[in-house]
Parts: structure tokens; sequence; C-alpha cells
């Protein structure tokens, strides 16, 4: 059975809302992202929010709602989560990864193309049988973000659409996926995204002691790489 116009089934009525959203960012010289735009729309009500650069700036928050009951789904939401530090936001509360529920639903299954990767949005789009932009277009849009500081209003237009395109391709593609979706799970390969960002910002984790202890293996492979002189 599914709830309301969102086309989602009764496991997600615990939301009141469901946010799809999207970032667009380019990267500084430490390889963290330098947000640009985002696009963001509500599955149920249809509510769209479309910020550019400095608009993101002037907010201090999420621009929806942050409750328990609100969750935010995009494809790789590790991507639109490291755009919120950069921001001074929060993350949000609930997080459901269309990419990862993508990555556990081909999972074992020999996949034309994709037997060394997971599948990119267009490609999960193609799985599922969802109409795309094509790849030559995202990569055009995608050349005029990452290769400029300034935009034309041209550019602006472009990345705006763009933007807003990427959305209402994983927003079908979430819904394709949400019969099969484990909430409770999804939700914690969610919380699971948010420190990725993190060990992404930040560097891989490293117990300190436990490396400067004795005998340690960390301790051994710090010796072979780096032997006293």
């Amino acid at each position: 059975m599914s709830c309301g116009s969102a086309g989602l089934p009764t496991s997600f009525d615990r939301f009141r809302e469901v946010w799809d959203w999207d970032f667009e960012y380019r990267l500084d010289d430490n390889h963290l992202p330098v947000p640009v735009a985002l696009f963001a729309k509500e599955h149920r009500t249809g509510t769209e929010i479309a910020m550019r650069r400095e608009q993101l700036l002037s907010t201090t928050r999420l621009p929806f709602d942050d409750g328990a009951d609100v969750v935010a789904t995009s494809y790789s939401a590790v991507a639109e989560l490291g755009c919120c530090p950069r921001l001074r936001w929060s993350f949000p509360r609930n997080i459901i990864c269309t990419y990862f529920e993508a990555s556990a639903q081909i999972n074992g299954l020999d996949v034309v193309g994709l037997g060394l990767k997971r599948p990119n949005l267009l490609e999960a789009c193609e799985l599922f049988n969802i109409p795309h932009m094509e790849k030559e277009r995202k990569a055009h849009v995608r050349d005029i973000i990452i290769n400029n500081t300034d935009y034309t209003e041209k550019q602006w237009h472009e990345i705006e659409d763009y933007n807003r395109d990427d959305v209402l391709h994983d927003m079908p593609l979430f819904t394709a996926l949400a019969p099969a979706i484990d909430v409770p799970a999804a939700l914690f390969r969610g919380r699971y995204a948010k420190s990725v960002v993190e060990i992404e910002a930040r560097g891989i984790p490293v117990d300190v002691r436990l490396h400067q202890r004795p005998g340690s293996a960390l301790a051994r492979v710090a010796h072979v790489l780096h032997p006293a002189r």
C-alpha cells in the first residue's frame, strides 16, 4: 500500500516529510567541497527549494525541517553531507542514501557493465527504466561547476536546471527502491555516511596509543614504512 501522492509504501508513513536534496559543488585545494548550488523537493507536497551559493552562505541551518519525523534522501548522501560542515549546517537527523540502497538491492547480481563498480545515478536510473539526462549534458555542466569560481547568468541557469534534474531523477529511483528498503537498516547506513564525511575531512582515525605500543601490528607496519635511521 502506498502513502499519499508520494507513491511510497506504508513503511515510510513514519515520516511526515521526505526531502530529496542535491548539492552541486567544486573542490578547494584541500579537496574539500565548495558548495555552489542546492535543490531540494519534498515527495508528498512537491515543495521545492533552490539556492545559489550566496544564499547558501547567508543561511545558518538546513533549509527544510529536521525533525525526527523527517528524512532526507539523495544519491550518494556523503556528497550532500560533506557540504554541510562547510556551511556550518548540522547534518539532517535521518538520512537514506539511494546509492547505498541501489547497491544493496543489486548486490550479488551479475549486472552487465557493473562487474567492477557500483552504479552512478544515470546507471541506476537505467536499471529501473527511469528516463534520464544524457551523459554528455552531465559532463558539460559538471565541467562548468568544477572549473570556474564565478558563473555567468547563463551558466547559473544551466547549473540550476541540472541540479533540479538530478533530484527529479533520484525521486522516481527512490520510489522504485522503496518497497524493498528495510527502513531501520537504511537509516543505520545513513548514519554511517555521516562518519564517512568526518573521515574524508579529517583522515582515517588512528588509535595513537595502540599505534605507539611496542610490538603492536601498527608499530610493526610503521617500522617497515619508516625504519629508524
